[in-house]
């Protein structure tokens, strides 16, 4: 994960932590009356809030149906493959393998959750109807590298998410995979447009949307829950801006400050 989303992040719960420390100063000396019930109340609505808020879409939502029925997919043993590279829909085997995958690229401590808890709440999210997850496997030796999928498929454009394990890493696995992933994609579904999500400063993941002739239409809020937010952090933090950063405004028509707050927007066409 980049280092700006990763700060990006950090910044909102922080101040989401921020905001509950508040209330609970609040409580302090009240007695177990109606003031500290109402108290409680608040604290327990504003972390609800909170959850809603980390499980929001990562892409602007249009929900067209249920999503796409993938199920004959599902059951079967093999997506696609080449002389490298083979997809494989997940199964019950694959459980902690994604687990594993998240763990190495999540930001927040949840040393408090137990791991048990953590597993499932990953795995739930690769079982829903309208997503498709697939393991990406290494021919050669069976190695499970990572891990591509369709997120959502009741959105009216459709995202693409890839994660590969560090060790797989700058080996064009990533590339071979997408492609594999598209074309059978495609066969499948009338779909002919995908949305990539890169962090600004993800430069290998920009040279592979690069290598799939793919465009960069904008830029998209993904950490913040306003663009007022946004803004205060980026103009909090501006020395993060690099040569890179700018040389992508320059092509965006937006100020470097606003890849700040923002990713890239990829579409990926067939």
């Amino acid at each position: 994960m980049g280092e700006v989303y990763a700060k990006a992040q950090k910044e909102k719960l922080n101040q989401s932590l921020n905001e509950i420390l508040a209330m609970l100063e609040e409580m302090k000396g009240t007695s177990e009356g109606d003031d500290f019930q109402i108290g409680k109340q608040k604290i327990l609505a504003r972390l609800e809030e909170m959850i809603a808020e980390d499980k929001r879409p990562l892409s602007t939502v249009i929900r067209t149906n249920d999503g796409w029925d993938f199920s004959k997919e599902k059951g079967e043993d093999i997506l696609a493959e080449d002389d490298i590279v083979r997809l494989r829909p997940f199964s019950a085997g694959d459980e902690r393998f994604y687990f594993q995958i998240r763990e190495k690229y999540r930001i927040f401590n949840k040393e408090n959750i137990p791991e048990e808890k953590l597993i499932a709440g990953y795995w739930d999210e690769t079982q829903q109807r309208s997503a498709f997850y697939c393991v990406i496997e290494r021919v050669s030796d069976v190695a499970k590298m990572g891990y591509i999928a369709l997120k959502d498929t009741s959105k009216d454009m459709w995202e693409i998410a890839i994660e590969l394990d560090s060790a797989y890493c700058h080996q064009g696995y990533g590339t071979r995979a997408i492609m594999l992933f598209l074309q059978k994609i495609g066969k499948i579904t009338p779909k002919r447009q995908f949305q990539f999500l890169v962090e600004v400063d993800n430069i290998p993941c920009q040279s592979c949307m690069k290598k799939l002739n793919a465009e960069l239409v904008g830029i998209h809020n993904l950490a913040f829950d306003c663009e007022e937010d946004a803004e205060t952090f980026a103009a909090n933090n501006l020395n993060m801006i690099t040569e890179h950063m700018k040389t992508l405004a320059g092509e965006l028509d937006v100020p470097p400050q606003k890849l700040l707050s923002h990713v890239l927007d990829y579409r990926v066409a067939l």
